[in-house]
C-alpha cells in the first residue's frame, strides 16, 4: 500500500517529501538547505554528486542521480519519490548558461527537460507546490513576444523535433545566448499551462527568475558574457545576489502563505529589470 492510499484508508499520515533537481550547487543547494526539518524526507538530485552532510540533510535526505535529459532517469527519480510519501514541494532548479552549451542542448535540458519532470512528478504531487527555476534573460526579452513557431515549440517542448526547430527559429537563429533567454521563457510558459491543468489537484506551480546571482554558474557567465558586467553595473542593490536570498523566495511560493499565488513568477533581480 502507498503512502498515500495509507492516508486515504485511516493510517498513519504520509510522510511530506521534498524533491529538489540541481541540488549538488548554487541555487538548488541553497534550496536543499532550506528544507532541511521542513519536511520528512528529501529527494536531492543532481548529475554531479550530492553532499548530504554538506547541507545538512545525512539524517532526512536521499541523494539520486538524475539527468534530466534522459527520461528513464526523471521517471526513477519520481518513483523513487513517490515510495516515500507525498510529494508536497518540488523545486526544479537544475539547468544550464550560454556558457555551457549550444541552443540545441540548452532547450533540451532547460525547456524539455522541465517538461520532463513535470510529466512525471504530476501523478505523485499531493497538495503540492511546484517551483521552477527560470531567470531575468526571460523578463529582458518581454517586450518581444515568440512568433507563432517558437510559441509552438515551447508550448509542446517533447514533440519530435522541437529542439531543431527551436534551434532555426529567427528568434534564437542558433545563438546559445538567445536560447536561454528563450528557454527560460518557455519555463515560465509551462509554468504558466500547469498551474491552470493541476490546480484542481490542489497543486501550485510557479516560477522564481534569479538576476546576477554568486554561485559557481553566474560567476561562470560573468567571465564568459561581458554583457552580464553590464547589468551588474546596472544593478539599482549594488552587489551580486546571494543564492540563499533566491532560497528564501523559493521557501516563501512553496509555504503555505502563498497559498492563493500559483501561475506566476517572483524576480530576484536586485531591480536590474526595472532599471533597463
Amino acid at each position: 500500500m502507498s503512502a498515500a492510499q495509507q492516508q486515504e484508508s485511516g493510517g498513519a499520515p504520509a510522510a511530506r517529501v521534498a524533491v529538489v533537481t540541481g541540488a549538488a550547487s548554487g541555487m538548488g543547494a541553497a534550496c536543499a538547505r532550506l528544507l532541511v526539518g521542513r519536511v520528512d524526507r528529501l529527494v536531492l538530485a543532481d548529475v554531479a554528486a550530492v553532499d548530504l552532510e554538506a547541507l545538512g540533510a545525512a539524517d532526512t535526505g536521499e541523494a539520486v542521480r538524475c539527468d534530466i535529459t534522459d527520461e528513464s532517469d526523471v521517471a526513477a527519480l519520481a518513483d523513487i519519490a513517490g515510495g516515500h510519501g507525498s510529494v508536497t514541494s518540488l523545486v526544479h532548479a537544475a539547468g544550464i548558461s550560454p556558457s555551457m552549451g549550444d541552443a540545441t542542448r540548452i532547450f533540451d535540458v532547460n525547456v524539455a527537460g522541465t517538461a520532463r519532470v513535470l510529466d512525471a512528478f504530476a501523478p505523485v504531487l499531493a497538495e503540492a507546490s511546484v517551483v521552477l527555476f527560470a531567470s531575468m534573460a526571460a523578463h529582458l526579452l518581454a517586450r518581444t513576444p515568440p512568433g507563432d513557431a517558437l510559441a509552438a515549440v515551447l508550448d509542446d517542448p517533447l514533440a519530435d523535433g522541437a529542439a531543431a526547430r527551436f534551434v532555426d527559429t529567427p528568434e534564437v537563429a542558433g545563438n546559445p545566448g538567445l536560447a536561454y533567454g528563450w528557454s527560460k521563457r518557455g519555463i515560465m510558459r509551462l509554468a504558466a499551462q500547469r498551474a491552470v491543468a493541476l490546480a484542481a489537484g490542489g497543486i501550485r506551480v510557479n516560477t522564481v527568475s534569479p538576476g546576477s546571482i554568486d554561485t559557481p554558474m553566474g560567476q561562470r557567465e560573468l567571465e564568459s558574457q561581458p554583457g552580464m558586467q553590464a547589468l551588474v553595473a546596472a544593478t539599482p542593490i549594488r552587489r551580486l545576489g546571494g543564492a540563499d536570498e533566491v532560497a528564501a523566495a523559493v521557501g516563501f511560493l512553496l509555504s503555505p502563505e502563498a497559498s492563493y499565488i500559483t501561475g506566476t513568477d517572483i524576480l530576484v533581480d536586485g531591480g536590474v529589470v526595472a532599471t533597463v
